[in-house]
């Protein structure tokens, strides 16, 4: 474990391999198409999600933030794995609502290091 775990969220589109051998955690964002709802990069792969899109009478995708409490645990996970310190680097602020949630976290874990970073991008832009 390294002293300071880097924090992102799926919406960076890093390949999860890469990520887990540069030792980044994933925190992934919620995509629905219509009643049903994956964890992007966990339950729904990026090539799942164009088979999906692009399937005649498809429902048009929308995403959200995972919340507070997902960031929270992740965060919680990374301190008992040996962190002691922790930077958080997720998709602009005013693209979606996933910085407010891990600043949440953040305000929810006021005794611990964690530096949360809006990229002012998406994809790989991001990180």
């Amino acid at each position: 474990m390294h002293r300071v775990t880097i924090f992102t969220d799926s919406a960076s589109d890093m390949d999860p391999a890469d990520a887990d051998a540069l030792g980044i955690r994933i925190v992934p964002l919620l995509v629905n198409f219509g009643s049903e709802t994956f964890r992007a990069g966990v339950d729904l792969s990026g090539p799942e999600f164009w088979e999906r899109m692009t399937s005649p009478g498809a429902p048009f995708p929308t995403t959200a933030a995972s919340s507070p409490g997902e960031f929270k645990d992740a965060y919680e996970s990374a301190f008992a794995d040996g962190a002691e310190a922790i930077v958080s680097i997720h998709v602009a602020g005013v693209l979606s609502g996933t910085i407010k949630s891990a600043q949440i976290a953040r305000e929810m874990l006021p005794d611990r290091e964690i530096h949360v970073v809006d990229s002012r991008g998406a994809s790989m832009a991001q990180g």
